[in-house]
């Protein structure tokens, strides 16, 4: 088959010229192609790019709202357990006033 096609190209040039300009033109529609997927390409590590700085960024805030409700909620355990101990601290304060006063009421009767 090879052969024949060769024999029909040798006897007519022209076949020869069309040959060549099917080649050319799949040959510049492939450099579109190619050149459009490069394009493309570049867009889309781009938004890659842009997509991994804002999860970067999303990442450090997160990490920092962390740190802050560790942080309120370390304050607010304290504050939770000191109220806790001063109440206690009120409470003894108190009683022992009590008893003052009971003991002078029970000094005059």
């Amino acid at each position: 088959m090879d052969d024949n096609k060769e024999q029909t190209i040798i006897e007519n040039p022209r076949s020869i010229e069309d040959a060549l300009q099917i080649l050319w033109e799949k040959a510049r529609e492939a450099s579109v192609v190619i050149s459009t997927l490069r394009e493309e390409k570049k867009k889309l590590q781009y938004q890659v790019e842009e997509l991994t700085q804002e999860l970067q960024q999303t990442h450090n805030d997160l990490l920092v709202k962390r740190t802050e409700l560790e942080k309120l909620r370390t304050e607010n355990t304290g504050t939770i357990n000191g109220s806790a101990v001063v109440a206690e601290e009120e409470k003894k304060e108190l009683q022992q006033k009590l008893q003052l006063i009971l003991e002078k009421i029970n000094s005059y009767l």
